[in-house]
């Protein structure tokens, strides 16, 4: 689930957007896995979510994530007729509203089990990820990124 909230903020969050150079339609819903609902509110959802990337330390990112959760009055509920099973989360009937609680639920399970969010450091890019490491010291969002800046200071250094 993770994975797909990373995919949802990097394609439809206006800052990764922009500082890509994406300047047309985000990619269809059903490219995504969610048929049902519009650019528009994939987009709000997004929108929601960057902040809990781009915040300055972890502990920053989790109180975002409770604040959403918070402000969708999102609770977690288990099945009274199976209450072994997994809890499900509740909240607004709303399909983008359900969609935002789904995707910082999944964020704040990942912040628990000690993952870190953060945001690309390449130039051109603010592309999001989380690091599930054991060190902890992602800097960049892709190997791609990761080479393209790797390769700029090379450049940089033989020049000078």
């Amino acid at each position: 689930m993770v994975d797909s909230v990373i995919t949802l903020t990097n394609e439809y969050a206006a800052v990764p957007r922009a500082a890509a150079g994406r300047t047309g339609p985000p990619p269809e819903p059903a490219s995504l896995g969610l048929p049902r609902l519009r650019p528009a509110e994939l987009t709000r959802t997004a929108d929601a979510l960057y902040p809990v990337f781009a915040a300055a330390s972890q502990p920053a990112a989790v109180s975002i994530l409770n604040a959403i959760l918070l402000g969708e009055l999102a609770v977690q509920q288990l099945d009274p007729a199976d209450p072994t099973a997994e809890p499900r989360w509740h909240a607004h009937p709303d399909a983008d509203r359900q969609l935002l609680v789904s995707c910082a639920a999944a964020l704040l399970q990942s912040a628990s089990a000690g993952h870190r969010f953060g945001l690309c450091h390449a130039s051109r890019c603010a592309d999001v990820f989380v690091d599930s490491g054991r060190g902890r010291t992602r800097r960049y969002c892709s190997a791609i990124c990761q080479n393209r800046a790797k390769t700029a200071n090379f450049r940089r250094r033989a020049r000078s």
